[in-house]
Protein backbone atom coordinates (compact mmCIF):
# COMPACT_ATOMS: atom_id res chain seq x y z
CA UNK A 1 0.00 0.00 0.00
CA UNK A 2 1.49 3.34 -1.01
CA UNK A 3 1.40 6.43 1.21
CA UNK A 4 -0.98 8.23 -1.16
CA UNK A 5 -3.69 5.57 -0.61
CA UNK A 6 -3.43 5.72 3.16
CA UNK A 7 -4.92 9.17 3.95
CA UNK A 8 -7.93 8.51 1.73
CA UNK A 9 -8.82 5.29 3.53
CA UNK A 10 -8.21 6.93 6.89
CA UNK A 11 -10.41 9.93 6.09
CA UNK A 12 -13.26 7.73 4.81
CA UNK A 13 -13.07 5.57 7.95
CA UNK A 14 -13.01 8.73 10.05
CA UNK A 15 -16.04 10.14 8.20
CA UNK A 16 -17.84 6.84 8.69
CA UNK A 17 -17.15 6.96 12.45
CA UNK A 18 -18.39 10.56 12.64
CA UNK A 19 -21.55 9.68 10.70
CA UNK A 20 -22.25 6.70 12.96
CA UNK A 21 -21.74 8.93 16.01
CA UNK A 22 -24.12 11.56 14.61
CA UNK A 23 -26.76 8.92 13.90
CA UNK A 24 -26.53 7.56 17.44
CA UNK A 25 -26.71 11.14 18.79
CA UNK A 26 -29.83 11.76 16.68
CA UNK A 27 -31.45 8.61 18.07
CA UNK A 28 -30.44 9.62 21.60
CA UNK A 29 -32.00 13.07 21.30
CA UNK A 30 -35.14 11.69 19.65
CA UNK A 31 -35.47 9.20 22.50
CA UNK A 32 -34.82 11.97 25.02
CA UNK A 33 -37.48 14.28 23.57
CA UNK A 34 -39.95 11.38 23.41
CA UNK A 35 -39.31 10.58 27.08
CA UNK A 36 -39.69 14.26 27.99
CA UNK A 37 -43.04 14.48 26.18
CA UNK A 38 -44.28 11.25 27.78
CA UNK A 39 -43.08 12.39 31.20
CA UNK A 40 -44.78 15.77 30.87
CA UNK A 41 -48.00 14.10 29.71
CA UNK A 42 -48.07 11.67 32.62
CA UNK A 43 -47.31 14.50 35.08
CA UNK A 44 -50.14 16.59 33.64
CA UNK A 45 -52.57 13.66 33.84
CA UNK A 46 -51.50 13.01 37.43
CA UNK A 47 -52.02 16.67 38.44
CA UNK A 48 -55.41 16.89 36.70
CA UNK A 49 -56.51 13.57 38.23
CA UNK A 50 -55.49 14.73 41.72
CA UNK A 51 -57.27 18.05 41.12
CA UNK A 52 -60.54 16.36 40.13
CA UNK A 53 -60.66 14.12 43.23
Amino acid sequence: MSETDNPEIFSSAFEFMINMHLVSLDNFFADLSLRTVLGTLSLTVLIVYRHIE
